[in-house]
């Protein structure tokens, strides 16, 4: 006489199947477009500082991005500004002492240096 089959072995794989496919069809996704150009654009956008540039280098703890120190005005704290896979141009163009300005919902930067205004944007290949 043979012993029936218990039925959660089909239903372990029923549920099994489930999460992977919502990993493969749901977490994987937005995984890839955060770590895209585009996803990293869309972030860009959300960002807004205004202040001035206390520090520029490549910071090791941080996989070596560009990275800005930046003061607010009036206030004694700074903050860090990591360029991940922004464009460069910017960076190299900023100096310490630098006062920026990026408005949020847009890519548009302002860097202003005694007489020298410079009006530019960060540029992503997100099509």
């Amino acid at each position: 006489m043979r012993k029936e089959e218990s039925n959660s072995a089909p239903e372990l794989n029923i549920f099994v199947s489930i999460i992977v496919a919502l990993v493969f069809l749901v977490i994987l996704p937005i995984v890839l477009y955060k770590s895209s150009d585009c996803g990293k654009e869309s972030d860009m956008k959300d960002q807004y500082y205004s202040g001035v540039i206390v520090a520029k280098y490549q910071d090791s703890t941080q996989h070596a991005y560009d990275t800005w120190n930046i003061q607010p005005f009036n206030k004694p704290t700074y903050y860090k500004v990591h360029l991940v896979h922004e464009d460069v141009v910017i960076y190299n163009l900023s100096e310490v002492g630098d006062t920026i300005y990026k408005p949020r919902g847009t890519l548009r930067v302002l860097l202003k240096r005694n007489d020298l205004s410079i009006d530019t944007a960060f540029v992503y290949d997100c099509n």
